[in-house]
């Protein structure tokens, strides 16, 4: 790559035949300072893609990241739950030894 004043460029897209007053030409014309060479789109269209999907995918983790937190806390509430109805199992279980052994006496 070759830096110009119109910009980067391959080396083999470099015209040796330009002269410094051709250079000066295109730099006092502000059109044709800012065009772009081939290189320039190819990279341009790249980082535009690039950029498209790295967007998609934020998306695509941010809504991932949504699902799981709402599946996690989801568990947890089923989870609490099942526990207390254990609990409460333990208890009613315990309770009803507790006065079947107090029958037997």
């Amino acid at each position: 790559m070759k830096r110009t004043p119109l910009g980067w460029i391959f080396k083999d897209e470099s015209d040796s035949s330009k002269t410094e007053e051709t250079i000066e030409e295109y730099g006092s014309d502000q059109e044709s300072a800012s065009s772009n060479s081939e290189f320039e789109k190819c990279v341009q269209e790249r980082f535009k893609k690039t950029s498209k999907r790295v967007n998609t995918l934020s998306k695509l983790l941010k809504t991932l990241n949504e699902k799981m937190n709402d599946i996690f806390t989801h568990f947890i509430e089923i989870s609490s739950s099942s526990e207390e109805h254990e609990k409460e199992d333990v208890d009613d279980i315990s309770d009803e030894s507790t006065f079947g052994t107090s029958e037997l006496e």
